[in-house]
């Protein structure tokens, strides 16, 4: 599919491959055999991937497959779990809240800072699971930022604390299989 410029320019800066060492984090929150809706990944997506093989039912429908997140919607599904584009965060969680049903969205703490967020945040009791260390998504330099999943009726407090194996970086760099992808726009 060939994308014009600002689809372009869009992707370059919202396209991060998740590691799958921070999608394991939210297993233990889930029901067993649950059906999760990963609606910002393909089949190679870590999200994906770490969800299929720990029982779960993975239905990926990643713009790429010409499947808008706000214009499509599974007929079934238990979970909304994904690391969404950072630029629609604000659009992504009204639309979440609008479906009803419990979500976990991977962004960065940092947003916090934008009022926008912070309001979604407080007068919806969004819930968040908090890594202990900043995990790299590239395997340089662990990042200045955490990446917390942002949650709707899925934690069993406010805020939790999980400990990650690693922050990704150097001889300990688990790459997320998409970057190994030939992907042609």
């Amino acid at each position: 599919m060939k994308k014009d410029n600002s689809y372009y320019d869009l992707q370059v800066k919202d396209e991060y491959y998740t590691p799958a060492l921070l999608v394991e984090i939210i297993l233990p929150y889930l029901k067993l055999n649950s059906t999760i809706w990963c609606p910002f990944d393909t089949q190679q997506s870590e999200f994906v991937k770490v969800f299929e093989a720990n029982g779960h039912t993975a239905l990926s429908t990643h713009i790429w497959k010409g499947l808008d997140f706000f214009k499509f919607q599974p007929h079934r599904f238990d979970y909304v779990i994904s690391n969404p584009p950072f630029s629609s965060k604000n659009e992504v969680m009204e639309r979440l809240l609008g479906i009803g049903k419990p979500f976990a969205m991977l962004l960065n703490l940092q947003c916090l800072n934008y009022v926008g967020l912070k309001k979604i945040v407080r007068d919806n009791g969004i819930q968040l699971l908090v890594p202990d260390k900043n995990v790299s998504y590239d395997g340089k330099k662990s990042p200045p930022f955490t990446s917390v999943f942002f949650c709707y009726k899925m934690l069993p407090a406010e805020m939790v604390h999980v400990i990650v194996r690693h922050k990704n970086t150097g001889k300990n760099f688990e790459p997320s299989a998409m970057y190994n992808l030939d992907l042609k726009y």
